[in-house]
């Protein structure tokens, strides 16, 4: 059992990890701008990857980001003594969906379903904004 708990910690940081540092290595140098020009168009295989990390961020964090963050914004608009019990319940549900939600993708990263663009927003965990299930995403 606790093997098990080290690796989806060490899977769990990995993918933090990749978050932090992947924009920094990517950012544009004076040298690539001259090189290769680049398109707003976004490539199946950036998409593919997006679609892994949010399935590999989501199941792990879910619980941990949606409970805070629903109670947080039920509570800014019902009040702190009913904002908190109705966002810990609600905020209990949708971490329930994003854990389900981001297993789905992470199995299905390969598949260009719905043009890979996420089932619940914010995509990530720890992005700001109350979590909805089905955006209309432009």
């Amino acid at each position: 059992m606790a093997r098990v708990r080290r690796s989806a910690t060490v899977l769990g940081l990995a993918i933090v990890l990749c978050q932090v540092t992947v924009p920094v290595l990517a950012a544009e140098t004076p040298a690539s701008k001259t090189e290769v020009p680049r398109t707003d168009e976004e490539g199946t295989g950036s998409k593919m990857l997006k679609k892994a990390i949010r399935g590999g961020q989501n199941p792990a964090f879910g619980l941990l980001t949606d409970v805070p963050r629903t109670i947080y914004y039920e509570s800014r608009e019902h009040g702190p003594s009913l904002g908190g019990p109705i966002g810990l319940f609600k905020g209990m549900g949708l971490g329930l969906v994003r854990t389900g939600v981001g297993a789905y993708e992470l199995f299905t990263f390969p598949l260009p379903a719905n043009d890979y663009k996420p089932v619940v927003l914010p995509a990530l965990p720890f992005e700001p904004g109350p979590t909805e299930v089905f955006p209309d995403v432009p």
